[in-house]
């Protein structure tokens, strides 16, 4: 069961060959006072994991959530055009990160596993007409730090110096959900690491954030 809405992280699990139920779940997606981000998306992710566990009964659930973070400021979805403007030229030309906090539990043992990545990457410099007719598409309002790393035709992160997780960024990396699905007992890390490698071969993170 997937606790999203989001056809990226749907398309994502297609490839990778699962096809998952869906159930979107709406939260306020607020930081909390000296939160730090892995925090942040970590909390999120296990809150909407446990809202979806209230709404469906779907053995294995998996929630997300991904922000963008530009120093000590963390950048979710533009709330409208003119904010969506403004996270661009703020972001252009600078180095960011990108963390997203996967979660998966398991609703019969109620044991949870939460996994997060952080990719940092590189955004070249858009130039003001770029900025414009890319917002005005309306791709940006639905993305944190009002970006797609996929999106042909705008393609906003320099990849001569990206070096990570490229699922991550679009916002599931898929090599992290393989890892928590093992932890919970399905042996389905091959399989999503090979689709997650797909777009971008990386190191894995040695993750631990198990519960």
């Amino acid at each position: 069961m997937l606790a999203s809405g989001s056809p990226r992280r749907r398309q994502l699990l297609r490839q990778a060959g699962i096809e998952p139920l869906v159930c979107p779940v709406d939260l306020a997606e607020e930081r909390l006072p000296g939160e730090a981000p892995q925090a942040m998306a970590a909390r999120l992710a296990v809150e909407k994991a446990e809202a979806a566990a209230q709404l469906t009964d779907g053995d294995i659930i998996l929630a997300a959530d991904t922000i963008v973070v530009d120093g000590s400021q963390i950048l979710g979805k533009p709330a409208n055009a003119g904010q969506a403007g403004e996270m661009l030229r703020q972001l252009r030309g600078r180095r960011h990160q990108v963390v997203t906090a996967v979660c998966l539990l398991d609703r019969g043992t109620r044991r949870r596993v939460v996994a997060t990545t952080l990719t940092e990457l590189h955004m070249r410099w858009l130039e003001a007409d770029e900025i414009d007719r890319y917002v005005a598409s309306g791709s940006p309002l639905d993305k944190a730090g009002a970006y797609g790393i996929q999106d042909e035709g705008f393609e906003p992160v320099d990849m001569d110096l990206f070096d990570g997780c490229f699922t991550n960024v679009m916002g599931l990396p898929l090599c992290a959900v393989g890892w928590a699905l093992g932890q919970l007992g399905w042996d389905l890390a091959p399989r999503l690491t090979q689709a997650c490698f797909s777009y971008q071969q990386h190191s894995l993170p040695a993750w631990t954030a198990a519960a």
